[in-house]
């Protein structure tokens, strides 16, 4: 027999012998158990059809024995110990979200071996703290069924982050209730342009406060933090197309109906528009509890900036050089009005060019040239980072790009960042961009087995990684995902290779606007 998790324990031993699960076995656990035992029962169930007894009696053989240990203290608050012999199970944790994970093990050796587990000793934490997936629900819509369905699957893979990709030009999906139009204007685009060809199709949709608890609550139940994103001062068109007194021009515009860099940005001269987005965050913090607030940061076009008066008066009253430090102020007033709330900002990389960023807020990194050096040098200057790089573990690009194998090979930390600076990493996450995703089949064609691979990123020592290894475990891994109707790619399908890839990217290229920008995209700049 062997054993196929996914992501792999970092400490396994395969022993002799098998327990024999059955009708019989009886589930044992302290009451402090009680928020993980129904994920528990639910997953025993679905994989080997058994309605096990739940009790707090002694039970000494044929067992499934759950408890909160602090002798586990050595591997943290997600770290959890997993013993199985021929007479009982013993699953051990620090806290609820070690045992989540126990269970998590416990569900895929169950459903590899429905009835006879192998006898194993598992001692298991993760290499990183923050692992993450971010599902973009702007460029088209989805509601909160699939959402809740994707946060389960991270939950299998244990992931303890959903990044939730909330605003841009496209649309606007979170009801505000002080800004009515943010989701009676800006929620909705009249029509989807691509390659120069319009889809004649309406798109629109947002989620309720109420929608937002509901989903915010599912993801606590399953340890997993949301991390909501209002992007800003770029992907700001569906913001001021319902409040156009926020741009530098003032001037009625439209949601976007097309993909890319757009120049119409939010205006960061102007006091109001501080005003308005403090109001905004004031909001989504009321709904997201978590510590990290995203707020974009990327692919800012400075030339309205540049012929405003707004903006060059604020560039002069706060003595900035130019229009990247005024960014770099921007991003300040609002990563203070969140520190001041017991929150923290996150940007993606792009803003590191202002040169005066806050040492406060954490980065993620997805382009930065060649050599990442400006992501390099913020994390040897003890800034805090997020890894997403484009090339490996963005998710919306065809596997003729980005194969599984590049994925899981993926070295988040390089031989330029300093040794005793890798713990400035806190970790790594696989983005899913939805330009081009229209609808689940979709999502999850391109979402598995990348971010199965994204997952042993995270959890998994690298000394431990091995490519043939993780994908013999995958197979085992895909009889459940079938159990769960996930549209996964083929290995063959996931690691397409020479003129096969080359089709590929070529008929993803044909969706696209701007073809020799794309060509160039995805081949010259594909280190």
């Amino acid at each position: 027999m062997s054993i196929n998790i996914i992501p792999k324990p970092n400490h396994i031993i395969l022993k002799d012998g098998v327990f024999n699960l059955n009708k019989s076995t009886k589930i044992c656990f302290e009451d402090e158990i009680k928020p993980v035992i129904r994920f528990l029962k639910q997953y025993l169930n679905e994989a080997s059809n058994l309605e096990l007894q739940i009790t707090n009696e002694p039970v000494e053989n044929n067992v499934i024995r759950l408890s909160l240990n602090d002798a586990v203290v050595n591997l943290g608050k997600e770290g959890y110990k997993l013993s199985i012999t021929h007479s009982r199970i013993q699953m051990e944790a620090m806290t609820l979200q070690g045992m989540f994970y126990s269970i998590q093990t416990l569900r895929q050796i169950v459903n590899d071996n429905p009835n006879e587990l192998p006898c194993v000793e598992i001692e298991d934490k993760p290499r990183y703290e923050y692992r993450g997936y971010m599902l973009d629900v702007c460029r088209h819509f989805f509601d909160k069924k699939v959402v809740k369905r994707m946060i389960d699957l991270a939950a299998l893979h244990k992931l303890n982050i959903f990044h939730w990709h909330l605003t841009e030009d496209q649309g606007f999906r979170v009801e505000i209730e002080k800004y009515k139009k943010l989701t009676e204007i800006g929620s909705k685009r009249k029509e989807t342009i691509i390659g120069g060809k319009s889809d004649n199709m309406p798109h629109g949709g947002y989620y309720t406060a109420s929608d937002i608890k509901e989903i915010v609550d599912y993801a606590n139940e399953r340890y997993i933090t949301i991390i909501p994103e209002f992007d800003m001062p770029g992907h700001f068109l569906a913001v001021l197309a319902s409040y156009p007194e926020l741009s530098c021009s003032g001037k009625q515009l439209e949601v976007g109906t097309k993909f890319g860099v757009i120049k119409d940005i939010a205006c960061a001269g102007k006091e109001s528009t501080y005003e308005f987005i403090f109001d905004v965050l004031g909001e989504i913090i009321e709904l997201f509890p978590g510590e990290l607030i995203h707020i974009g940061g990327d692919e800012v076009p400075k030339e309205q900036w540049i012929e405003c008066p707004h903006c060059q008066n604020k560039i002069k009253e706060e003595k900035l050089k130019n229009e990247e430090e005024l960014q770099g102020y921007f991003t300040n007033r609002i990563a203070k009005f969140l520190k001041e709330r017991n929150k923290r900002a996150i940007t993606w990389n792009d803003a590191l060019k202002s040169g005066n960023l806050h040492e406060s807020v954490v980065v993620q990194h997805w382009l930065d040239g060649d050599n990442h050096k400006n992501t390099v040098k913020a994390i040897n200057e003890n800034r805090k980072v997020i890894m997403s790089d484009v090339h490996h573990v963005y998710l919306d690009y065809p596997y003729g790009l980005t194969p599984l194998k590049k994925t899981y090979e993926y070295k988040p930390v390089s031989e330029v960042i300093q040794k005793d600076k890798e713990k400035n990493i806190l970790g790594v996450e696989a983005p899913l961009w939805t330009e081009y995703v229209k609808d689940l089949e979709r999502i999850d064609y391109l979402t598995f087995p990348r971010l199965s691979a994204l997952s042993e990123l995270g959890w998994t020592d690298e000394k431990h990684k091995n490519y043939n290894d993780f994908t013999t475990r995958l197979k085992s891994l895909n009889k459940l995902l079938d159990k769960l109707g996930v549209n996964y790619a083929t290995r063959s399908q996931a690691d397409v290779k020479g003129l096969k890839a080359k089709i590929e990217v070529y008929k993803h290229v044909k969706q696209v606007d701007n073809l020799l920008s794309v060509i160039r995209q995805l081949f010259i700049n594909n280190k």
